[in-house]
């Protein structure tokens, strides 16, 4: 098999790992996603603005930590298309693996969020709009703000997952602290554009 065979990775559709890997992909999306739009809910006389914040930034991160620790066992447990392409520049994963993770990733997060909005009284629904930039800044500067927050939770991801260093023997507890901070750092900039998935959710119209 030529190396290029092999980054396309065509051969490991046919088999049984490829499409438990999928199924696992569509499955830790769905209760990350789920996990994360039911934070976001502002019960009447719940907390301020500042705690609600910081509840949602630990309940991201404490979320992705469980869900790797629970998933990665028997499939990439990427639970973010950004990390998925990231793996693939990395060569850690095959092109043909990509490509189906990602529309698991997708499918995995309207599936959480449908739920959560099932659940979700009428009155409590704003959540479900779209994500607005802060109005202090430029798309441009929206972009870039997300390009390094992503590029830090990728060398994170790759770092805790490296083999080689076996210094880290739960990747889960860096990764989810990388999030964790990640969204405490940029949720007043960014206006909570801290995930690919939750983007997408919001532009799916579920009534």
């Amino acid at each position: 098999m030529t190396r290029i065979s092999q980054l396309i990775g065509a051969h490991e559709v046919k088999t049984f790992n490829f499409w438990k890997a999928v199924l696992g992909e569509v499955l830790a999306t769905t209760i990350l996603i789920f996990v994360v739009t039911a934070s976001k809910l502002h019960w009447p006389g719940s907390d301020d603005s500042s705690v609600a914040v910081i509840r949602g930034s630990l309940t991201s991160g404490l979320t992705v930590a469980i869900v790797l620790e629970t998933f990665m066992h028997f499939c990439d447990c990427h639970i973010n298309p950004a990390v998925s392409i990231g793996f693939l520049v990395a060569r850690k994963v095959t092109f043909m693996k990509v490509l189906a993770l990602i529309p698991a990733q997708c499918i995995g997060s309207v599936a959480g969020s449908g739920i959560t909005y099932a659940i979700t009284p009428d009155p409590m629904k704003t959540i479900f709009q779209p994500f607005q930039l802060n109005e202090l800044l430029s798309p441009w500067q929206g972009v870039v703000g997300e390009a390094v927050i992503t590029l830090i939770l990728m060398m994170a991801v790759l770092g805790a997952i490296e083999t080689r260093l076996k210094t880290c023997y739960m990747p889960s507890i860096p990764i989810g602290l990388t999030v964790t901070v990640g969204i405490l750092a940029c949720v007043s900039i960014e206006g909570e554009l801290a995930s690919e998935l939750l983007t997408l959710m919001h532009s799916v119209r579920l009534r």
